[in-house]
Protein backbone atom coordinates (compact mmCIF):
# COMPACT_ATOMS: atom_id res chain seq x y z
CA UNK A 1 0.00 0.00 0.00
CA UNK A 2 2.81 2.57 1.24
CA UNK A 3 4.15 1.74 -2.78
CA UNK A 4 0.91 2.17 -4.54
CA UNK A 5 0.58 5.97 -2.24
CA UNK A 6 3.84 7.13 -2.77
CA UNK A 7 3.54 6.18 -6.39
CA UNK A 8 0.27 8.25 -6.61
CA UNK A 9 1.97 10.94 -4.79
CA UNK A 10 4.71 10.79 -7.20
CA UNK A 11 2.22 11.44 -10.37
CA UNK A 12 0.28 13.99 -8.58
CA UNK A 13 3.10 16.08 -7.94
CA UNK A 14 4.75 15.36 -11.74
CA UNK A 15 1.66 16.54 -13.08
CA UNK A 16 1.31 19.56 -11.10
CA UNK A 17 4.47 20.58 -12.23
CA UNK A 18 3.79 20.18 -15.89
CA UNK A 19 0.89 22.42 -15.60
CA UNK A 20 3.05 25.01 -14.00
CA UNK A 21 5.70 24.97 -16.18
CA UNK A 22 3.49 25.33 -18.61
CA UNK A 23 3.59 28.65 -20.94
CA UNK A 24 0.70 30.81 -19.85
CA UNK A 25 -2.03 30.60 -22.21
CA UNK A 26 -3.01 34.49 -23.06
CA UNK A 27 -5.01 35.11 -25.94
CA UNK A 28 -2.97 36.02 -28.93
CA UNK A 29 -5.74 35.60 -31.76
CA UNK A 30 -5.32 38.88 -33.12
CA UNK A 31 -2.01 37.50 -34.78
CA UNK A 32 -3.92 34.92 -36.41
CA UNK A 33 -5.79 35.23 -39.63
CA UNK A 34 -9.06 34.04 -38.75
CA UNK A 35 -10.39 31.22 -41.59
CA UNK A 36 -13.26 32.78 -43.07
CA UNK A 37 -17.30 31.10 -42.42
CA UNK A 38 -18.39 28.33 -44.09
CA UNK A 39 -20.72 28.82 -47.12
CA UNK A 40 -23.26 26.54 -48.62
CA UNK A 41 -21.44 25.53 -51.84
CA UNK A 42 -18.45 24.61 -50.23
CA UNK A 43 -17.40 21.34 -50.31
CA UNK A 44 -14.89 20.22 -47.28
CA UNK A 45 -12.71 16.95 -47.10
CA UNK A 46 -10.97 15.87 -44.60
CA UNK A 47 -8.50 13.84 -44.27
CA UNK A 48 -7.68 11.60 -41.13
CA UNK A 49 -4.64 9.33 -40.88
CA UNK A 50 -6.15 6.99 -38.14
CA UNK A 51 -9.68 7.32 -36.82
CA UNK A 52 -10.32 10.01 -33.76
CA UNK A 53 -7.95 12.68 -35.70
CA UNK A 54 -10.93 14.01 -37.60
CA UNK A 55 -13.08 14.72 -34.18
CA UNK A 56 -9.63 16.15 -32.47
CA UNK A 57 -8.39 18.28 -34.60
CA UNK A 58 -11.65 18.96 -36.76
CA UNK A 59 -14.64 18.26 -35.26
CA UNK A 60 -15.43 22.14 -34.94
CA UNK A 61 -14.79 22.44 -38.63
CA UNK A 62 -17.52 19.64 -39.36
CA UNK A 63 -20.60 21.43 -36.94
CA UNK A 64 -20.11 24.64 -38.83
CA UNK A 65 -20.06 22.88 -42.21
CA UNK A 66 -23.44 21.07 -41.38
CA UNK A 67 -24.59 24.48 -39.76
CA UNK A 68 -23.95 26.22 -43.14
CA UNK A 69 -25.13 22.79 -44.74
CA UNK A 70 -21.65 22.63 -46.94
CA UNK A 71 -20.87 19.22 -47.92
CA UNK A 72 -18.71 17.56 -45.50
CA UNK A 73 -16.73 14.07 -46.72
CA UNK A 74 -14.06 12.89 -44.01
CA UNK A 75 -11.40 10.28 -45.83
CA UNK A 76 -10.02 7.57 -43.46
CA UNK A 77 -5.63 6.96 -44.62
CA UNK A 78 -6.08 3.92 -42.04
CA UNK A 79 -8.42 2.44 -39.36
CA UNK A 80 -5.76 2.89 -36.79
CA UNK A 81 -5.30 -1.18 -36.19
CA UNK A 82 -1.52 -0.74 -34.93
CA UNK A 83 -2.55 0.64 -31.75
CA UNK A 84 -1.16 -2.13 -29.30
CA UNK A 85 -1.80 -0.43 -26.41
CA UNK A 86 -5.63 0.58 -27.11
CA UNK A 87 -5.98 -3.37 -27.99
CA UNK A 88 -3.92 -4.32 -24.45
CA UNK A 89 -6.50 -1.76 -22.24
CA UNK A 90 -9.63 -2.87 -24.42
CA UNK A 91 -9.14 -7.28 -24.31
CA UNK A 92 -6.56 -8.03 -22.29
CA UNK A 93 -4.86 -9.34 -24.88
CA UNK A 94 -1.46 -8.60 -27.24
CA UNK A 95 -2.51 -8.22 -30.62
CA UNK A 96 0.29 -10.15 -32.43
CA UNK A 97 -2.46 -11.95 -34.82
CA UNK A 98 -3.50 -10.33 -38.19
CA UNK A 99 -7.01 -11.22 -37.52
CA UNK A 100 -6.57 -9.61 -34.07
CA UNK A 101 -5.14 -6.41 -36.19
CA UNK A 102 -8.04 -6.27 -38.35
CA UNK A 103 -10.30 -6.52 -35.10
CA UNK A 104 -9.13 -3.96 -33.49
CA UNK A 105 -9.13 -1.62 -37.18
CA UNK A 106 -12.62 -2.87 -37.68
CA UNK A 107 -13.80 -1.57 -33.83
CA UNK A 108 -12.33 1.79 -34.45
CA UNK A 109 -14.05 2.07 -38.26
CA UNK A 110 -17.16 1.64 -35.94
CA UNK A 111 -16.35 4.23 -33.23
CA UNK A 112 -16.12 6.91 -36.38
CA UNK A 113 -19.17 6.26 -37.73
CA UNK A 114 -20.69 6.16 -33.92
CA UNK A 115 -18.64 10.11 -33.42
CA UNK A 116 -19.08 11.25 -36.92
CA UNK A 117 -23.14 10.29 -36.93
CA UNK A 118 -23.43 11.93 -33.65
CA UNK A 119 -21.71 15.03 -35.03
CA UNK A 120 -24.66 15.14 -38.11
CA UNK A 121 -22.56 13.10 -40.75
CA UNK A 122 -24.37 9.88 -42.21
CA UNK A 123 -22.38 6.26 -43.31
CA UNK A 124 -22.15 7.15 -46.75
CA UNK A 125 -20.00 10.75 -45.95
CA UNK A 126 -17.03 8.47 -44.78
CA UNK A 127 -14.54 6.67 -46.56
CA UNK A 128 -12.17 4.70 -45.31
CA UNK A 129 -8.59 3.47 -47.30
CA UNK A 130 -7.71 0.54 -44.71
CA UNK A 131 -3.92 1.14 -45.33
CA UNK A 132 -1.58 0.03 -42.07
CA UNK A 133 -1.34 2.16 -39.29
CA UNK A 134 2.11 2.64 -38.55
CA UNK A 135 3.62 1.80 -42.04
CA UNK A 136 2.68 4.42 -44.84
CA UNK A 137 5.37 6.98 -44.12
CA UNK A 138 7.41 4.15 -44.87
CA UNK A 139 5.34 3.28 -48.17
CA UNK A 140 5.98 6.64 -49.67
CA UNK A 141 9.17 6.67 -48.22
CA UNK A 142 10.15 3.31 -50.56
CA UNK A 143 7.38 1.39 -51.58
CA UNK A 144 7.12 2.60 -55.68
CA UNK A 145 7.26 0.44 -58.52
CA UNK A 146 7.70 -2.69 -56.39
CA UNK A 147 7.49 -6.55 -56.98
CA UNK A 148 5.53 -6.84 -53.43
CA UNK A 149 4.26 -3.64 -51.58
CA UNK A 150 4.58 -3.13 -48.03
CA UNK A 151 4.59 -6.22 -45.13
CA UNK A 152 3.48 -5.49 -41.82
CA UNK A 153 6.30 -6.57 -39.83
CA UNK A 154 4.01 -8.53 -36.87
CA UNK A 155 0.89 -9.29 -39.20
CA UNK A 156 2.42 -10.03 -42.40
CA UNK A 157 -0.56 -8.50 -44.34
CA UNK A 158 0.50 -6.65 -47.11
CA UNK A 159 -3.11 -5.66 -48.72
CA UNK A 160 -5.90 -3.69 -47.60
CA UNK A 161 -7.77 -6.35 -45.33
CA UNK A 162 -11.13 -4.52 -45.01
CA UNK A 163 -13.70 -5.52 -47.64
CA UNK A 164 -16.02 -1.87 -46.59
CA UNK A 165 -12.46 -0.24 -47.60
CA UNK A 166 -12.37 1.81 -51.23
CA UNK A 167 -10.26 -0.46 -52.52
CA UNK A 168 -10.23 -3.98 -51.09
CA UNK A 169 -7.04 -6.22 -51.04
CA UNK A 170 -5.25 -3.20 -52.90
CA UNK A 171 -1.30 -3.84 -52.30
CA UNK A 172 0.49 -1.66 -49.91
CA UNK A 173 2.26 0.53 -52.03
CA UNK A 174 2.45 4.61 -52.86
CA UNK A 175 0.76 3.77 -56.10
CA UNK A 176 -2.45 2.51 -54.41
CA UNK A 177 -2.45 5.22 -52.02
CA UNK A 178 -2.34 8.10 -54.49
CA UNK A 179 -4.84 6.19 -57.05
CA UNK A 180 -7.78 6.06 -53.98
CA UNK A 181 -6.59 9.51 -52.62
CA UNK A 182 -7.06 11.15 -55.84
CA UNK A 183 -10.19 9.22 -56.89
CA UNK A 184 -11.68 10.61 -53.45
CA UNK A 185 -10.77 14.37 -54.50
CA UNK A 186 -11.65 14.11 -57.91
CA UNK A 187 -14.78 12.19 -57.54
CA UNK A 188 -15.61 14.98 -54.13
CA UNK A 189 -14.12 17.88 -55.85
CA UNK A 190 -13.49 19.59 -52.07
CA UNK A 191 -13.38 23.94 -51.70
CA UNK A 192 -11.25 23.15 -49.07
CA UNK A 193 -9.13 20.14 -47.61
CA UNK A 194 -8.17 19.75 -43.59
CA UNK A 195 -5.23 17.34 -43.33
CA UNK A 196 -2.46 16.12 -40.64
CA UNK A 197 0.90 18.69 -40.42
CA UNK A 198 4.07 18.00 -42.28
CA UNK A 199 5.31 18.65 -38.82
CA UNK A 200 3.29 16.09 -36.66
CA UNK A 201 5.77 13.57 -34.71
CA UNK A 202 3.59 10.94 -36.05
CA UNK A 203 4.71 9.31 -39.51
CA UNK A 204 1.26 8.51 -41.40
CA UNK A 205 0.40 11.96 -40.42
CA UNK A 206 3.27 14.07 -41.98
CA UNK A 207 2.87 10.60 -45.09
CA UNK A 208 -1.09 11.82 -45.45
CA UNK A 209 0.07 15.25 -46.11
CA UNK A 210 3.01 14.27 -48.91
CA UNK A 211 0.52 12.55 -50.12
CA UNK A 212 -2.23 15.14 -50.70
CA UNK A 213 0.54 17.27 -51.92
CA UNK A 214 1.12 14.86 -54.60
CA UNK A 215 -2.22 14.20 -55.58
CA UNK A 216 -3.34 17.97 -55.75
CA UNK A 217 -0.57 18.53 -58.17
CA UNK A 218 -1.83 15.74 -60.33
CA UNK A 219 -5.14 17.39 -60.28
CA UNK A 220 -4.04 20.66 -61.58
CA UNK A 221 -6.21 21.70 -64.15
CA UNK A 222 -8.74 19.09 -63.42
CA UNK A 223 -10.02 20.41 -60.62
CA UNK A 224 -10.40 24.33 -58.98
CA UNK A 225 -7.54 24.07 -56.43
CA UNK A 226 -8.65 24.08 -53.42
CA UNK A 227 -7.62 25.80 -49.89
CA UNK A 228 -5.48 22.93 -47.55
CA UNK A 229 -5.41 23.89 -43.81
CA UNK A 230 -3.07 21.33 -42.05
CA UNK A 231 -4.30 20.59 -38.34
CA UNK A 232 -1.42 19.38 -35.46
CA UNK A 233 -1.92 16.71 -33.09
CA UNK A 234 1.01 15.29 -32.45
CA UNK A 235 3.90 17.65 -30.79
CA UNK A 236 6.41 17.14 -27.67
CA UNK A 237 4.54 18.37 -24.62
CA UNK A 238 1.68 20.13 -26.64
CA UNK A 239 -0.50 21.02 -25.71
CA UNK A 240 -0.26 22.05 -22.27
CA UNK A 241 -2.21 21.68 -19.53
CA UNK A 242 -3.38 18.20 -20.47
CA UNK A 243 -7.30 17.35 -20.04
CA UNK A 244 -10.52 19.40 -20.63
CA UNK A 245 -10.28 22.79 -20.69
CA UNK A 246 -12.61 24.61 -22.77
CA UNK A 247 -12.00 28.08 -21.94
CA UNK A 248 -8.35 27.71 -22.86
CA UNK A 249 -7.36 28.82 -26.36
CA UNK A 250 -4.93 27.00 -28.16
CA UNK A 251 -1.21 28.49 -28.28
CA UNK A 252 0.88 27.12 -31.19
CA UNK A 253 3.95 24.93 -30.77
CA UNK A 254 6.53 27.03 -30.30
CA UNK A 255 9.19 24.27 -31.87
CA UNK A 256 7.32 25.04 -35.46
CA UNK A 257 8.72 28.15 -36.48
CA UNK A 258 7.93 29.85 -39.83
CA UNK A 259 4.37 28.23 -40.06
CA UNK A 260 1.47 30.59 -40.78
CA UNK A 261 -1.67 29.79 -38.47
CA UNK A 262 -5.35 29.90 -38.98
CA UNK A 263 -7.84 29.94 -36.01
CA UNK A 264 -11.79 28.82 -35.98
CA UNK A 265 -13.07 30.43 -33.04
CA UNK A 266 -15.81 27.82 -31.43
CA UNK A 267 -18.93 28.21 -29.58
CA UNK A 268 -19.56 26.97 -26.25
CA UNK A 269 -22.04 24.36 -27.39
CA UNK A 270 -19.42 23.56 -29.88
CA UNK A 271 -16.72 22.95 -27.68
CA UNK A 272 -19.17 20.43 -25.67
CA UNK A 273 -20.29 18.37 -28.65
CA UNK A 274 -16.32 17.98 -29.93
CA UNK A 275 -15.91 16.80 -26.28
CA UNK A 276 -18.63 14.34 -26.52
CA UNK A 277 -17.58 12.93 -30.38
CA UNK A 278 -13.95 12.23 -29.03
CA UNK A 279 -15.90 10.44 -26.03
CA UNK A 280 -17.20 8.32 -28.89
CA UNK A 281 -13.28 6.68 -29.72
CA UNK A 282 -13.39 4.86 -25.91
CA UNK A 283 -10.44 2.45 -27.47
CA UNK A 284 -8.64 5.60 -27.44
CA UNK A 285 -10.13 7.36 -24.28
CA UNK A 286 -8.46 4.38 -22.33
CA UNK A 287 -5.44 5.36 -23.49
CA UNK A 288 -4.70 8.87 -23.06
CA UNK A 289 -8.32 10.80 -21.78
CA UNK A 290 -6.39 14.13 -20.78
CA UNK A 291 -4.84 14.23 -23.80
CA UNK A 292 -7.35 13.62 -26.43
CA UNK A 293 -10.03 16.17 -24.41
CA UNK A 294 -6.96 18.61 -24.19
CA UNK A 295 -8.00 19.44 -27.78
CA UNK A 296 -11.51 20.46 -26.97
CA UNK A 297 -10.80 24.00 -26.58
CA UNK A 298 -12.07 27.49 -27.59
CA UNK A 299 -10.56 27.69 -30.90
CA UNK A 300 -9.17 24.98 -33.92
CA UNK A 301 -5.79 25.63 -35.33
CA UNK A 302 -4.24 25.27 -38.63
CA UNK A 303 -1.60 26.41 -40.19
CA UNK A 304 1.01 25.50 -42.89
CA UNK A 305 4.66 26.21 -43.72
CA UNK A 306 5.06 28.84 -47.30
CA UNK A 307 6.69 27.01 -49.86
CA UNK A 308 10.80 27.57 -50.15
CA UNK A 309 11.06 29.29 -54.20
CA UNK A 310 14.42 28.53 -55.40
CA UNK A 311 15.43 30.45 -58.03
CA UNK A 312 17.92 29.32 -60.68
CA UNK A 313 21.08 31.71 -60.68
CA UNK A 314 24.02 31.46 -62.55
CA UNK A 315 26.10 34.17 -61.23
CA UNK A 316 26.22 36.57 -57.71
CA UNK A 317 25.66 36.15 -54.60
CA UNK A 318 23.86 32.51 -53.29
CA UNK A 319 20.24 33.37 -51.71
CA UNK A 320 20.41 31.22 -48.76
CA UNK A 321 16.82 29.95 -48.12
CA UNK A 322 16.88 28.67 -44.30
CA UNK A 323 14.13 26.85 -42.84
CA UNK A 324 11.98 28.26 -39.86
CA UNK A 325 11.45 32.18 -39.85
CA UNK A 326 15.44 33.07 -40.46
CA UNK A 327 19.12 31.20 -39.57
CA UNK A 328 18.47 32.52 -35.84
CA UNK A 329 15.61 30.92 -35.34
CA UNK A 330 15.83 27.86 -37.07
CA UNK A 331 13.51 25.06 -37.14
CA UNK A 332 15.91 22.40 -35.47
CA UNK A 333 17.32 22.80 -31.57
CA UNK A 334 19.98 20.66 -33.31
CA UNK A 335 21.14 21.85 -36.62
CA UNK A 336 19.92 24.32 -39.42
CA UNK A 337 19.22 23.93 -43.10
CA UNK A 338 19.22 25.94 -45.97
CA UNK A 339 18.74 25.35 -49.71
CA UNK A 340 19.48 26.96 -52.87
CA UNK A 341 20.15 26.93 -56.80
CA UNK A 342 23.27 27.79 -58.92
CA UNK A 343 22.27 26.93 -62.38
CA UNK A 344 20.48 23.28 -62.01
CA UNK A 345 22.60 22.87 -58.82
CA UNK A 346 20.67 21.94 -55.69
CA UNK A 347 22.77 23.49 -53.10
CA UNK A 348 21.56 22.06 -49.30
CA UNK A 349 23.78 23.36 -46.33
CA UNK A 350 23.55 22.10 -43.16
CA UNK A 351 25.44 24.17 -39.39
CA UNK A 352 25.42 21.73 -36.17
CA UNK A 353 24.24 23.93 -33.83
CA UNK A 354 27.09 24.79 -30.68
CA UNK A 355 26.73 22.70 -27.74
CA UNK A 356 26.06 19.44 -29.22
CA UNK A 357 28.53 16.75 -27.71
CA UNK A 358 27.60 14.12 -29.25
CA UNK A 359 28.16 13.59 -33.11
CA UNK A 360 25.38 14.60 -34.90
CA UNK A 361 24.31 12.48 -38.23
CA UNK A 362 21.56 13.88 -40.71
CA UNK A 363 19.22 12.53 -43.02
CA UNK A 364 18.02 14.54 -45.78
CA UNK A 365 15.00 13.70 -48.13
CA UNK A 366 14.89 15.03 -51.12
CA UNK A 367 11.32 13.66 -53.48
CA UNK A 368 11.28 15.69 -56.80
CA UNK A 369 7.70 16.12 -58.61
CA UNK A 370 7.67 16.65 -62.76
CA UNK A 371 4.13 17.72 -64.44
CA UNK A 372 6.21 15.22 -67.50
CA UNK A 373 6.57 12.03 -65.38
CA UNK A 374 4.83 9.74 -62.67
CA UNK A 375 5.46 10.38 -59.46
CA UNK A 376 6.20 6.89 -59.34
CA UNK A 377 8.91 6.85 -61.53
CA UNK A 378 10.66 10.02 -59.97
CA UNK A 379 13.81 9.50 -57.66
CA UNK A 380 12.92 9.48 -54.12
CA UNK A 381 16.71 10.49 -52.49
CA UNK A 382 17.46 10.40 -49.19
CA UNK A 383 21.01 11.81 -48.55
CA UNK A 384 22.78 10.21 -45.39
CA UNK A 385 25.52 12.59 -43.61
CA UNK A 386 27.23 9.55 -41.75
CA UNK A 387 30.94 9.84 -39.95
CA UNK A 388 31.60 13.16 -41.76
CA UNK A 389 30.30 11.05 -45.43
CA UNK A 390 28.16 11.22 -47.67
CA UNK A 391 25.85 8.06 -48.81
CA UNK A 392 23.23 8.58 -51.64
CA UNK A 393 19.87 6.24 -51.99
CA UNK A 394 17.33 6.09 -54.21
CA UNK A 395 14.66 4.28 -51.79
CA UNK A 396 16.43 1.72 -50.36
CA UNK A 397 19.12 1.21 -52.95
CA UNK A 398 22.40 2.83 -53.30
CA UNK A 399 22.56 5.32 -56.01
CA UNK A 400 25.18 6.96 -58.21
CA UNK A 401 25.53 10.68 -59.11
CA UNK A 402 28.28 12.06 -61.42
CA UNK A 403 28.51 15.92 -60.31
CA UNK A 404 27.11 15.51 -56.98
CA UNK A 405 29.70 17.20 -54.28
CA UNK A 406 30.30 16.84 -50.54
CA UNK A 407 31.92 19.25 -48.51
CA UNK A 408 32.36 19.08 -44.64
CA UNK A 409 34.34 21.36 -41.99
CA UNK A 410 33.82 20.98 -38.58
CA UNK A 411 30.41 21.28 -37.72
CA UNK A 412 28.76 22.34 -41.12
CA UNK A 413 28.69 20.88 -44.64
CA UNK A 414 27.82 21.67 -48.21
CA UNK A 415 25.79 19.51 -50.55
CA UNK A 416 25.72 19.56 -54.12
CA UNK A 417 23.54 17.93 -55.91
CA UNK A 418 22.23 18.00 -59.88
CA UNK A 419 18.63 18.67 -60.12
CA UNK A 420 18.98 15.68 -62.66
CA UNK A 421 19.54 13.47 -59.89
CA UNK A 422 15.88 14.56 -58.77
CA UNK A 423 14.48 14.28 -62.26
CA UNK A 424 14.44 17.45 -63.03
CA UNK A 425 11.63 18.60 -61.09
CA UNK A 426 9.30 21.45 -60.80
CA UNK A 427 8.59 21.24 -56.79
CA UNK A 428 10.39 18.87 -54.34
CA UNK A 429 9.19 17.77 -51.07
CA UNK A 430 11.95 18.11 -48.79
CA UNK A 431 12.50 16.86 -45.08
CA UNK A 432 14.96 16.19 -42.54
CA UNK A 433 16.07 14.76 -39.21
CA UNK A 434 19.25 14.29 -37.02
CA UNK A 435 20.23 11.47 -35.37
CA UNK A 436 22.24 11.11 -32.04
CA UNK A 437 23.56 8.58 -29.82
CA UNK A 438 21.12 7.70 -27.13
CA UNK A 439 18.99 10.57 -27.98
CA UNK A 440 15.69 10.42 -30.08
CA UNK A 441 15.56 11.81 -33.73
CA UNK A 442 15.16 15.73 -33.42
CA UNK A 443 12.79 15.98 -36.92
CA UNK A 444 11.55 19.21 -38.88
CA UNK A 445 8.92 19.70 -40.75
CA UNK A 446 8.47 18.46 -44.72
CA UNK A 447 8.54 21.56 -46.64
CA UNK A 448 7.62 21.95 -50.57
CA UNK A 449 10.60 23.30 -52.27
CA UNK A 450 9.13 25.24 -55.78
CA UNK A 451 12.03 25.39 -58.21
CA UNK A 452 11.37 29.31 -60.49
CA UNK A 453 12.60 28.01 -63.96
Amino acid sequence: MLKKFLAAAFFIILVVLLVIAAPPHISIKQEFSAIEEFKKDDRVLILSPHPDDEAIGAAGVIQKCLKAKAAVKIAYLTCGDFNELSYLLSNANLAIFSGEFVQLGKERRREALRAMNYLGLCDSDLVFLGYPDFGTLEIMLKYWEREHGFEHPLTRISKVPYQEALSYEAPYTGESILKDLTSVILDFKPTKIFVSHPADTNGDHRALYLFLRVALWDLEGKINNPQVFPYIVHVVNWPLPRGYHPNLEFIPPTGLRGVRWNMLALRPEEIEEKHRAISRYPSQIRCAPSYLYSFARKDELFGDYPPIRLRQKEAGPIIWNYLGDGRSSPQSKVYNLAYALRGNVLLVKFDIRQGAKQRVDIIIFLFGYSRQKQFSAMPKVRLDINKGKLLLRDKDKPLSVEGAHFERRNQSGLIRLPLSALGDPDYILAGALAKMRDLSPDETGWRVLEIEK
